[in-house]
């Protein structure tokens, strides 16, 4: 299905004894963990676990649950059909098509350790950790799939049935920690570093390993903990097995950890293009099944006044509803780029009508007749303006949508004679210009709260969520009270028409109470 940008996602719908037990308020709590993660460690999410990223329902009723399409690295060629490339791949041997040597099975394991201890170091549990729920890329990377049911904060969204021959022994049954992941992930290890799907002892691949490293697969086998050094140090010697650059591949062989040249027979793998196009395109109305939208061709979002509790004569200040979204071509595809040879030529043609003006301005004086005399004076226009210390300020700005505003933005309204208004009076407002907190401007963005709400929220409710979203935030964020500070709060809110295209986004900003320009970001300004 599609998402409200026009994006392909796989659209995981749950089976009724799921449903029964599942806690939508932790699924939602996934959600919002990866939208407020930094953008390198939501990079990395994206790039090797299919995280949960929107609920799906069908009219008023869960569903289940979109994720991101594994890359093509992840698919396969198996008995003629197109498939994504499972963890016991790496287990196979050549009869069956595809073949990882050991060095390869190797950096595999190095790169699901790493992973999962990324995991571990943002404070999630894995839990459901076995062969057959991580896909293995064509060049050796891991991606963690069915990450619906991780433990976050001490919570998950529903159990899942636990595979007996990974069952940790020593904890709790149903309960899951950084040491039963560890334990699982020893058992994969052994598993696919053996070839042996149903070891479950160390000595199946023992011999295929430095000495130390069993001895680190050893502790997790029997719940004892590892330091984290020496958990991340294992990753980067496996991962390092194979050597991309050089193309040469390694094994551990002694105590030591010494590297010896792998020579067995070469890997043979390949990724297959994906069974169907991930592209972004125009979605036939006709063919759309339940819950795939088009991009709205309208977003609402409403400028709501924020007022102090149980001051009920101050002055509401409502801002803005939005208009459309930003212009897409008719195709829904991004407009292409300039070629290079295109910019290439446009910059050479620009230095060359520089370099002209240059030449005509200061040797215009050799220019015979009336050319000559405009050459002169403009000459002497511009040394006048140098001559007297006056500058241009150039102030970079740009237009976001509404729906984009990131903490920290600092923006202005458009002109109001240029916006609509709506049966409420409210006004309608697309993008607003972004610009440098320095630059005088209206607003500056101090929270983004996501409504957890499955309906659309009343007025009075709506009103709850923003005394939710805005008011302990704002002294998180300026450094005093509201109640204290010289300024004012005002938000954006989904309308209904918004809701249903799935905004659900309080968007808290900072603006003075005169309407006067702000200068500077009030980040910690404690005013």
């Amino acid at each position: 299905m599609k998402d409200l940008h026009g994006d392909y996602f796989l659209l995981k719908i749950y089976n009724d004894s799921a449903l029964k037990g599942i806690n939508i308020g932790a699924l939602r709590s996934l959600i919002q963990w990866r939208q407020d993660l930094s953008k390198q460690d939501r990079d990395f999410l994206d790039e090797h676990a299919a995280w949960p990223r929107e609920l799906v329902y069908d009219g008023r009723d869960f569903i289940g649950t979109m994720i991101q399409v594994a890359p093509e690295v992840f698919w396969r060629i198996k008995n003629g059909e197109k498939e994504p490339r499972g963890g016991s791949a790496a287990t196979s041997t050549l009869k069956n098509g595809e073949f990882f040597n050991h060095a390869n099975r190797l950096r595999i394991m190095g790169s699901l350790l790493s992973v999962i201890l990324w995991f571990h170091e943002h404070e999630v549990v894995v839990g459901d950790i076995h062969l057959g729920n991580y896909l293995i890329g064509s060049d050796g990377s891991v991606m963690l799939i069915d990450m619906d049911s991780v433990w976050l904060g001490g919570t998950h969204a529903f159990s899942f049935t636990e595979n007996p021959s990974y069952a940790a022994p020593f904890d709790k049954k149903g309960i899951f920690t950084k040491r039963t992941d560890l334990y699982k992930y020893a058992l994969v290890a052994i598993r696919t570093i053996s070839q042996n799907t149903s070891a479950l002892k160390l000595n199946c691949c023992s011999d295929l390993i430095a000495v130390d490293q069993a001895e680190i697969l050893d502790d997790w086998l029997n719940g004892r903990s590892v330091d984290g050094g020496l958990s991340k140090l294992l990753a980067e010697e496996w991962i390092a097995c194979v050597d991309k650059k050089s193309g040469r591949e390694y094994i551990y062989t002694n105590k030591s950890a010494l590297k010896m040249h792998s020579n067995e027979q070469k890997s043979r793998i390949r990724a297959a293009a994906l069974p169907f196009d991930t592209h972004t395109r125009k979605l036939n109305p006709d063919n759309a099944g339940p819950g795939v939208t088009e991009p709205p061709s309208e977003s609402d979002v409403i400028h709501h006044a924020y007022s102090r509790p149980y001051n009920t004569d101050r002055r509401r200040m409502l801002r803005a509803e939005t208009a459309p979204w930003p212009d897409k071509t008719t195709s829904g595809a991004k407009p292409r780029r300039t070629s290079s040879r295109t910019r290439i030529a446009v910059t050479i043609s620009i230095l060359i009508l520089i370099l002209t003006f240059i030449a005509f301005v200061f040797l215009g004086n050799r220019i015979p007749g009336k050319l000559g005399d405009f050459a002169t004076d403009l000459r002497s226009r511009i040394e006048k303006i140098i001559s007297n210390e006056k500058t241009v300020t150039s102030t970079t700005t740009s237009l976001t949508h509404v729906t984009d505003l990131q903490v920290g933005d600092c923006y202005n309204e458009p002109d109001p004679a240029s916006t609509t208004t709506n049966d409420d009076g409210k006004r309608q407002v697309g993008s607003v210009e972004v610009v440098d907190c320095e630059v005088p401007h209206q607003h500056e963005v101090y929270n983004n709260y996501k409504i957890t709400l499955s309906t659309f929220p009343d007025s009075s409710t709506m009103q709850s969520q923003i005394q939710t979203a805005c008011y302990s935030s704002f002294e998180d964020y300026v450094g005093k009270s509201y109640d204290e500070s010289q300024y004012e709060a005002s938000t954006l809110t989904p309308t209904e028409n918004s809701w249903a295209q799935g905004d659900r986004t309080i968007t808290c900003t900072l603006v003075t109470k005169d309407n006067s320009l702000i200068t500077g970001s009030l980040k910690g300004a404690a005013k």
